[in-house]
């Protein structure tokens, strides 16, 4: 149930903004267009909780961006871990698994 005086302990955002002493930081950011283009990626196989995923691809195999890469056991916890850049692999681990294009 709503408290009867809800409406009167509204407190307005550029009031609550000046109490807290941010509103120094209160600016426009414009908008950056432009996307990262990475020439290389390092992908670590443990992101999560649970075990970490393993490698199904060998060094020198080339992927496409969205490809999966490491996978978990049947019936364990964890997650499947997919290429973020399309390349060929350089190197494998247990731990991680680099790409570069």
């Amino acid at each position: 149930k709503v408290h009867p005086v809800k409406e009167g302990r509204r407190v307005p955002l550029k009031m609550l903004m000046k109490k807290l002493d941010i509103l120094k930081y209160d600016s426009h950011t414009p908008f950056n267009k432009i996307s990262p283009q990475p020439s290389q990626v390092k992908i670590l196989l443990k992101q999560h909780v649970g075990i970490p995923a393993q490698p199904i691809v060998k060094i020198g195999a080339t992927v496409k961006e969205g490809d999966l890469i490491a996978d978990i056991e049947t019936g364990k916890m964890g997650s499947k871990i997919h290429a973020s850049i399309s390349g060929i692999i350089t190197h494998v681990s247990e731990e991680v698994i680099r790409i570069s294009k």
